[in-house]
């Protein structure tokens, strides 16, 4: 098993899922991966902004009686990865609300990631945590299709620095030559 596929399911361990109403799921420490928050074309040139949510054996039966594509990666003969993808609408009539929180020399930070911009920083976050709720949407044009669309969703950033911090109080100083945008 890949070192990546350890911590998904070490994450999925911890997950936490409910059930709100017949159309909302809330999962808290969700094991999320293979983000796409900056929309970044597929191998269909598609560029639907996505993430993919880690689901327990249970919630993944639950899921498919209602509709729903179960995805499942094989990853040896006795584990079976199973996640559903799930859709970020920022340019819907209710976009979710997406929230940041970061610690950094003891002070703690939230931010609002509210448009398309800024949630693309989600694709390079280490994710220390995040939990999140999922709206079900049965499609009209499909009866009986289900796909996940992104309600909340709170990420908490790995607080550990490169280099533990250790050149984190230095200035910054422009060198001759040196661009300052950044």
């Amino acid at each position: 098993m890949s070192r990546v596929t350890e911590q998904i399911y070490k994450e999925l361990r911890d997950s936490e899922f409910e059930m709100l109403n017949e159309k909302t799921l809330e999962v808290v420490k969700a094991a999320i991966f293979w983000p796409n928050f900056e929309g970044r074309p597929n191998k269909w040139n598609q560029t639907a902004v996505t993430f993919n949510l880690a689901v327990s054996d249970a919630v993944a039966e639950d899921l498919e009686k209602m509709g729903f594509r179960v995805r499942k990666n094989n990853i040896d003969d006795e584990t079976v990865l199973r996640f559903v993808n799930i859709k970020v609408n920022m340019k819907s009539q209710q976009p979710p609300l997406i929230k940041l929180l970061t610690e950094s020399k003891g002070k703690k930070s939230a931010r609002i990631l509210d448009d398309e911009e800024k949630i693309k920083v989600l694709d390079s976050v280490d994710i220390e945590e995040a939990s999140c709720v999922i709206n079900l949407y049965e499609s009209r044009a499909v009866p009986g299709k289900v796909t996940g669309y992104l309600k909340k969703l709170v990420v908490v950033q790995n607080p550990k620095s490169t280099f533990n911090g250790r050149y984190d109080d230095w200035e910054k100083s422009n060198f001759e030559g040196e661009n300052d945008e950044e």
